[in-house]
This record gives structure tokens, sequence and C-alpha cells, in this order.
């Protein structure tokens, strides 16, 4: 995916640890979001523009376009505001945010 990418990088950084349960607890505090996104797709072997890639692949964009302001999976849903992705929660922590796709 091109960096024109709906996912924001607090989006990939949720994704990271929420979906792919990555441990962040080894790293130091002065990492920021860009460090720690860096390092968490060291960790699955992925480039930051793969993992934006899996998190948002094209039925997503496709939801966006059309004006979702989240969409669900089975364990986690995308909150989408203004066209981008902003964060990823998983159900426990889920509320409802308007129009919904579903994956």
């Amino acid at each position: 995916m091109t960096d024109r990418s709906p996912v924001t990088e607090h989006a990939s950084l949720r994704w990271l640890e929420r979906v792919r349960h990555v441990d962040f607890s080894r790293c130091t505090a002065h990492f920021g979001q860009h460090d720690l996104v860096q390092h968490g797709c060291r960790e699955l072997g992925l480039t930051p523009a793969e993992a934006r890639e899996e998190i948002a692949p094209e039925r997503v964009r496709d939801f966006i376009e059309r004006g979702a302001t989240a969409i669900r999976y089975p364990s986690w849903t995308l909150v989408v505001d203004g066209g981008s992705i902003v964060t990823v929660l998983p159900h426990g922590m889920r509320r409802y945010w308007g129009s919904i796709g579903r994956c």
C-alpha cells in the first residue's frame, strides 16, 4: 500500500498490540508511536506498509470510502474518523460509532 493509507500510526500501534499481540513491555519510555510501530513490525517480520495493508485491505478501504465509521471483525473493531482508521478496539472495549461495515 502507498503512503496514502487510511491507517494512522496510532491505529497501527493498537493493531500490533491488540490484534497481533506484540509485547511492547521491553520498549523504553522514550519510544514514540513511530518507534513502537517499527519495533512491532520487526517482531512480526513485516514492514509498516505491509502492516497497514493487513489492517486496511481493499474491502476495508471500500467501506471507508462509502462512509463507514466503524468496521467490525469477529474480535475487534476498526474505528474510522474523517476517512482514517484512528484506533483498533477489542470487542470488550467497543461502543457504537455509527455506520458499521462488517468483515
